[in-house]
């Protein structure tokens, strides 16, 4: 006869022991994060966040969680958005291998020294990325992307990027030649599809249709012309590229061009 299987007394324990482990790290990696963003103390981070979740200061949220408590999905969420509001760049785990091989395949990209650090500078199909021992910078050709940071986790202790005063130098040099880059684009274009005439019509530098209002297909949200120009013909709703857009909603049968996201 089939029975249900039963967690014993112990391993119930050592699961949520594990579970609570987990929340408090996670949570103390997100303070520190704060933390260097807003040059303020780990101490003073880990209230903050803890105030976010309800309790006075985070000494009496680890005296809580020791009851068995943790964050809810949506708390956990919440903490995180006020995180990444803080940070000039979206952080992310890279895979080491990938980071390897990005980092050789830029052998022969600009060298450069920040500080003590060395890193290699390169365009790739208009994206900048800089590129140092365990750490990447991206900044998209979308002007309205944010930047991108990866590391190798198992170095993130040592990586500079998360030190405020090396990631602020090192976002200036590759927003500098991200603004060169999109300069280099905005000449290559009509005049009319990066300045909209007085009715915010703009021109399409592919085929060269005109309209003052442009609509996404991959997310279906309204663009206006003035919108489109200054997003470099991304779509400012969607952060992936490449997505195609018309000139009426979805569903519509009308001419269109595309809309690089």
């Amino acid at each position: 006869m089939w029975s249900p299987f039963v967690l014993s007394k112990q391993t119930e324990s050592q699961l949520a022991d594990f579970t609570q482990l987990f929340f408090g790290q996670a949570l103390r990696r997100l303070a520190k994060r704060y933390a260097r963003a807003n040059r303020v103390s780990l101490h003073q981070a880990l209230d903050l966040l803890a105030g976010e979740l309800g309790f006075v200061s985070w000494t009496k949220l680890v005296s809580t969680s020791k009851k068995d408590w943790i964050p809810s999905p949506e708390q956990m969420a919440s903490v995180e958005a006020i995180v990444e509001g803080a940070l000039p760049a979206d952080f992310q785990a890279g895979h080491p291998a990938a980071m390897a091989h990005r980092l050789a395949y830029l052998d022969n990209a600009e060298h450069g020294m920040i500080g003590d650090h060395p890193y290699r500078l390169q365009v790739a199909l208009h994206d900048v990325i800089m590129v140092g021992d365990g750490w990447s910078i991206t900044v998209p050709e979308n002007p309205g992307a944010r930047p991108i940071v990866q590391t190798v986790t198992e170095n993130d202790g040592k990586c500079p990027v998360f030190e405020l005063e090396f990631l602020q130098k090192a976002l200036s040099l590759v927003r500098d030649r991200a603004a060169r880059v999109r300069g280099e684009i905005s000449t290559d274009w009509p005049r009319r599809s990066t300045k909209p005439d007085l009715d915010g019509v703009v021109r399409r530098p592919l085929w060269g249709r005109e309209s003052d209002a442009w609509f996404c297909l991959h997310c279906s949200g309204k663009i206006t012309g003035i919108q489109i120009a200054q997003n470099l013909w991304h779509c400012p709703g969607v952060a992936h590229r490449p997505s195609t857009s018309s000139t009426r909603p979805s569903g519509v049968k009308t001419r269109g061009s595309l809309c690089r996201q």
